[in-house]
């Protein structure tokens, strides 16, 4: 399966301020050079075989199970050819990718047996990118101890699935040894008492501003029941704030709805940083009365949305292949509900054609002051998108299709 990496390299990485411009800096980089050889083949299972994952290694990786709450995690340390062994997370449960690799990195350089006395870091590495239909997020860190030693630290963290997997290697150079170490595993591990997606329709979007890849987007469509569907919308999103800092922005959409489209259930949730945003379920009476309950930044709401009825993301794609490929409409408005923009009220979205093409159209999307451009398949399903991020522009573009949605 092909590897889209997508990295932004800083300054740092042909001048590691850190190190100061001496002879050190030279000693950094020539360090930063170092990659590994001679790794085989490694077939991995777990004691109680229920993770699998193969991997190129010196010898045969080592997992164990990490008690955690209900659930628990598994942990493999890998040795991929350098002195600091590959460490592997392996989740069954969904994290939030980029909470998740902010606050991990941030507690690994401030924890003494990881980097004893860090008084310098910063950001050497980030960026996203999808290994098919595998979304992932890399930060990699520079950073300088108290008594003059330089360190690197990188981290990985993939969403498959439902499950999670997160690496990380802290040692200077090895890094294209890691990607490949890390997308090896995130290919081809499993967990195999868990049921398996079986995706109708499944898509990989990267975001960029300014061409830096900063998140993803990643959608699932699958049969719910006879008489329903289930679409997953997840999104994650690095912004960096400074040299040293990202703001990280996790989100997840979780709809049911009716073979026409029209909204049954949903989960909203959202956080930047580990912190929850809101945290929302919304239910129905006969599609006519909906209800809202949940946590909007840190207060609880509990409210009845009075609407003739609510269409879900699967049922917007859809009236956007009838309406504009089929009726030939220029424009159409909906009743949709979106937490993010206001969470007390149904929101009316309007799409308006701009151009025809014979594979797709460019429309646009508006909802309240918020405006997108977007081009679409014919199927309705998105292929670039175009928003404002405070004062930038920021791009998606997908980079991985499979099935479509009807």
């Amino acid at each position: 399966m092909k590897s889209a990496l997508m990295l932004l390299p800083l300054a740092i990485l042909t001048s590691c301020s850190l190190s100061r411009p001496s002879k050190k800096a030279v000693s950094f980089n020539d360090y930063m050079k170092r990659e590994s050889t001679g790794l085989t083949n490694q077939k991995v299972h777990s004691k109680d075989d229920l993770l699998t994952f193969s991997v190129k290694a010196k010898v045969l990786p080592k997992v164990q199970l990490i008690p955690q709450n209900m659930n628990g995690y598994y942990y493999a340390s890998i040795d991929m050819g350098a002195s600091a062994p590959l460490e592997c997370f392996f989740y069954s449960s969904e994290l939030s990718p980029a909470s998740t690799l902010k606050i991990m990195t941030e507690k690994a350089l401030a924890d003494q047996k990881v980097a004893e006395n860090v008084v310098e870091k910063e950001i050497a590495l980030f960026g996203a990118g999808n290994i098919g239909p595998i979304p992932y997020l890399v930060l990699n860190t520079n950073f300088l101890t108290k008594d003059k030693k330089a360190g690197h630290f990188k981290s990985m963290i993939a969403v498959k699935d439902t499950t999670t997997l997160f690496c990380i290697h802290n040692e200077v150079g090895y890094l294209k040894t890691f990607v490949e170490r890390f997308a090896e595993v995130a290919v081809s591990y499993d967990f195999t008492s868990l049921p398996k997606i079986k995706p109708l329709y499944n898509d990989v979007t990267i975001l960029t501003v300014q061409d830096i890849p900063v998140g993803f987007v990643v959608n699932y469509l699958v049969d719910k029941t006879t008489n329903s569907k289930l679409w997953i919308q997840k999104a994650s999103l690095m912004i960096p704030q400074s040299k040293i800092n990202i703001s990280a922005h996790d989100m997840s959409d979780v709809e049911v709805s009716s073979l026409e489209g029209t909204l049954v259930y949903g989960k909203y949730k959202a956080e930047s940083n580990g912190k929850l945003d809101y945290l929302i379920d919304l239910s129905t009476e006969e599609e006519k009365k909906y209800f809202i309950k949940g946590i909007f930044h840190g207060k609880e709401i509990s409210e009845t949305l009075k609407t003739n009825g609510l269409i879900s993301n699967y049922g917007h794609t859809k009236l956007v292949s009838q309406n504009l490929f089929q009726n030939h409409l220029q424009q159409f408005s909906i009743m949709t509900y979106t937490p993010s923009t206001d969470p007390h009220k149904a929101m009316s979205l309007k799409t308006s054609l701009k151009k025809l093409h014979p594979d797709g159209a460019s429309v646009t999307m508006a909802s309240g002051n918020d405006s997108k451009d977007i081009e679409v398949d014919l199927d309705g399903t998105i292929k670039e998108i175009s928003t404002l991020l405070g004062p930038v522009t920021m791009k998606g573009k997908r980079a991985f299709k499979f099935g479509a949605v009807k």
